[in-house]
This record gives C-alpha cells, structure tokens and sequence, in this order.
C-alpha cells in the first residue's frame, strides 16, 4: 500500500511519477487537497488498484470519475468529503465494466447525491459496506428501494441524513449488521416498523429523539436479538429504560452519556457480565452508581468523563481488575484516588485531566501501572518533579500535561525514554505538527523502546487525549472542512490516544520523491 494522506499541497504533476508502479493494489490519497482530475487520469494506469482512497479530494469532479474506467478490480472506493461529485459521476461509476461484481466498500460521505439518482447504487449489487453520511438530499423512500437491491450489504451508515428513517425499512435490510442513524431524527415512531432484525449487531442511534419506549420495544419484541453494540446517547434514556438493557444478552459495547440515568439506573448493569466498553459521561453518575458496576469483571473500557467521582469512587472501580482505559475527569479526584486507581494493573490508557487536587504524590502512586502507555493529568497540580517519577513507566508512550507547571526543561523531558507524544502548554512554536514519530502510533502495540521523543506539542487542549472535537481553535492548523470530516468520523470524539491528531506534513511532493527513492 502507497499512502500519501493528508499531503496537502502534492499536486497532479507528483502523482504522474507514481503512475509507472503498476503493481500498486492500494493507494490513499485521503487529504490532498490539491489534486484534481488530471491525477485521476494517472491513477488510471494502476490498473492491479483494489483500494482507492480520495477523501477530501475537494478538486475532484464527476468527469474525473471516468478515468476509473480501466480499474476492474477496484474493491473499496473512499469519496467522502468529494463535494463536487454528484449524481452524474455516481450513475458514470455504477456503469463501468465489472463495478457491480468487485466493488464492495463505498464511501460517498458528503457528496451531493439526490434522491431520484441514489438508485444507481442500487446496481452496485456486491456491496457490503456504504457510508452515506450527510447526504441529505436522499429521500427515505429512494433509499429503502435501493437498499432492497443490495442483498450483501452488511455495513449502513446514514449519519446526519434528517428524516431518513421516516420510511419502514422492515425486510430491505435484514442482511445489515451495522446501521448508524446518529443525528437522523429517529423518533419512536420510525423504530415501531421494525419487527425483527436477526442480523444487527451495532446500532447507532446517538443524538436521535428516541425514548424509553423504542429500547423497551427493540428488547421486549426480541427485534434485535444478537445485538453487540448500542449507542442511545443524548437521547431521552431514563432510569425506567434501562430496565431492558440487560435483556439484550449479548452486549458488549454500550454508550449512554448524556441521558437521564441516575446513578440508581446503573444497577441494571450489574449482572451484564459481557459488557466490554461503557460510557456514561454525565454530572448525574457519581459514587454511588459505580457500586453496581464492580461486578463486571469483563470490561475494558470505562468512560465517566464529567462524573461527580471522587476518591471513593475509584475505590469502587478499582474492583474491575479487567480495565484497560479508563476517563474520570469530574475534578473529584485526589492522590489517594490514584492510590486506588494504582491497583488496576492491565490499565494501558488512563485521563485524570481536570482533577485539580492531584499532585506529584498521586503522580508517584500510577508508576505502578506498568502497562500503562497513555496518561493525561493535565490541570491538575502535578509539576516537572513529577516526570523523573514517570520515567519508570516503560511503556508510556503518550503524556499529556496541559495547565501544569514548570514543564519546560528538555532534559528532564528526556528522562521519559518511551515517549512518543508530549502535550503541554507553550513548549514549541511548531504547535501542532511532530518530528519523528505521529502521535497516532503512540497507543500502538510495540515494545520497541527508545524512540526518539517526538519533541513537537499538539493543540492546547486540557482535557482530551486530542481527538477531533479538541482543536476547534486551531484554525491554522485545521481549515473547518477537515474540523467537519474528523468529528463526524470519530467514534468518541473524546476518547483517548486511539484519535490523536496524525502529523501533518505539507511538504508532500518531497515525500513522494523520497518514496520513489
């Protein structure tokens, strides 16, 4: 794979010297902004490509489709944030030799598709996955014909489509295993048309006005009896809802922030011992609720952002030995909070930002986290003396300490060996971009050891590990189109190293000439 992302000034004349790599069976161009459809007319001799990724190729038009003529076995075809294809490019695509029998994942995200022509996809028949993100000229009935004709079609995503659901999809999408309708306006009434989907597994409805009623009928009426994930957040949940949550046997992913729960609704959860990753960011969940939550001895992931919890919660939570991640950034927490925190020995990825009573002795207490490769303390007390502490974490990768003090001094920077990623306040110029090493990585699974410390610092934000929703500021850094892209693609858009901003490198033709050697 060829991946020239987010070079944001290669031009059409740097893609003319790859078009010779004729072996080439996967290219990503996502975020060059700059190309136009005369790169496309080089892309078309590589013609062994599978996956093509144009991604907020903003240049790209409906004619430049055509050069993709040749490119039989293209299976994967990313045109999101294309802004300038439209129906026309759409009905040229579906018509290209072998397009229905290879291609099978399409991202047409933001394109100006309407309804009448969303029907070209519909020929498209060995679909199984389509991401149709805002795209909000699609009519519900236009889509429920088309989706009709797509019997492999596993994967949905209409995200942002007002009213999409308006129309019943009962028996055109029974194949689906994934439907994401976040911030689609489903209401109760849409999801009493849905009588049975055997094979959903994830199900988005973040953002939609649904109520206590659509889970009582979803898990009463066995709709969605394999279901493994469930995003109902910012919903109308309430505690008498969360009564059928346990009805949903085999769920393991459950995003809940920003409901009506209570803390006396989480003892519902107490017997789901599947539960793998929870959310349940919301000033309502403090102490108290996190007694019922002791017993899920199978979960990973845990995300109480904004909670009221203090150092008697976290006792509680340092009960579940199996946590991975964790988010607790209410500002109850103290350094004997970390004391119990400390205990919970498979953490790799721990947010304590915002708990202004930690210091460098709470500091101290985390170094017994020794899988520990992402932590965040940033507005707490915690101060330079804390990082030759730090330095015994071998694994850490990823330190966040916005709003600390006296965090300036490189060499003590440089007892940190492992460090890939640091944030803090005013420690660079080049805010915003990194040498040597992405910070994307600095979550990854590697063991290599002693890096470089990629010494540049990222957006100045105190409470996230950098996801996309954090650097709204930095307009000189990120035009407001890539703002758009990030958030509506992020799962979380606060969750830890996994969405931490990629480097960018401008420089994009001296890249490709030093790929081509």
């Amino acid at each position: 794979m060829l991946s020239l992302s987010n070079c944001r000034c290669l031009t059409d004349e740097a893609i003319t010297n790859i078009c010779h790599l004729s072996s080439i069976t996967a290219l990503s161009l996502d975020g060059c902004r700059c190309l136009t459809d005369i790169a496309l007319e080089c892309v078309s001799h590589l013609y062994q490509l599978s996956k093509l990724d144009l991604s907020q190729c903003d240049l790209i038009t409906d004619k430049g489709l055509k050069h993709l003529h040749d490119l039989t076995y293209l299976e994967d075809l990313s045109l999101g944030w294309c802004r300038s294809i439209t129906d026309h490019g759409l009905d040229i695509l579906a018509s290209q030799p072998r397009r229905s029998e290879t291609l099978r994942n399409m991202c047409l995200a933001r394109c100006q598709i309407s309804g009448p022509r969303i029907g070209h996809v519909g020929k498209l028949e060995a679909l199984t996955e389509l991401n149709l993100n805002g795209c909000t000229m699609i009519g519900s009935n236009a889509l429920a014909t088309t989706l009709q004709m797509l019997s492999n079609l596993i994967t949905l995503d209409v995200s942002y489509c007002p009213n999409i659901l308006r129309t019943s999809w009962q028996g055109k999408i029974d194949t689906l295993s994934s439907l994401d309708l976040c911030y689609c306006g489903v209401r109760d009434s849409h999801i009493a048309n849905w009588s049975s989907l055997p094979s959903l597994k994830e199900l988005n409805l973040d953002s939609c006005l649904v109520t206590d009623w659509s889970i009582a009928h979803l898990a009463d009426n066995h709709v969605v009896p394999n279901l493994t994930s469930l995003d109902f957040s910012d919903t109308d949940l309430t505690d008498l809802g969360m009564s059928h949550i346990p009805k949903f046997k085999k769920l393991s992913h459950l995003s809940l922030f920003y409901c009506g729960i209570s803390n006396s609704g989480l003892r519902y959860l107490s017997s789901m011992s599947t539960l793998e990753a929870l959310n349940l960011d919301s000033r309502d969940i403090s102490d108290d609720g996190l007694h019922h939550l002791r017993n899920l001895q199978n979960l990973k992931s845990l995300d109480i952002f904004s909670g009221r919890v203090t150092d008697i919660g976290c006792a509680h939570i340092a009960k579940i030995q199996s946590l991975q991640s964790l988010e607790l950034c209410g500002g109850g927490v103290t350094n004997l909070g970390c004391a119990h925190l400390a205990t919970l020995k498979n953490l790799t990825s721990l947010n304590l930002s915002q708990n202004d009573r930690i210091t460098n002795t709470g500091a101290s207490s985390l170094i017994a986290l020794t899988k520990l490769k992402a932590l965040n303390l940033s507005n707490t007390r915690v101060n330079a003396g804390s990082l030759q502490v730090l330095s015994n974490l071998s694994h850490l990768q990823s330190l966040a300490l916005y709003g600390c003090n006296d965090i300036h001094d490189l060499d003590q920077i440089r007892a940190l060996p492992t460090l890939k990623c640091l944030r803090v306040d005013g420690f660079s110029e080049d805010d915003g971009k990194v040498e040597g090493e992405s910070c994307s990585n600095a979550n990854a699974d590697s063991d290599d050891g002693n890096e470089e410390l990629a010494s540049g610092v990222f957006h100045n934000d105190s409470s996230s590990f950098g996801s996309s929703s954090s650097y709204d500021n930095n307009s000189d850094i990120i035009e407001d189109s890539d703002l758009e892209y990030e958030q509506l693609n992020s799962d979380d858009n606060r969750d830890g190293d996994e969405s931490l901003l990629s480097e960018i490198n401008d420089d994009g033709e001296d890249i490709l000439m030093e790929i081509l050697g």
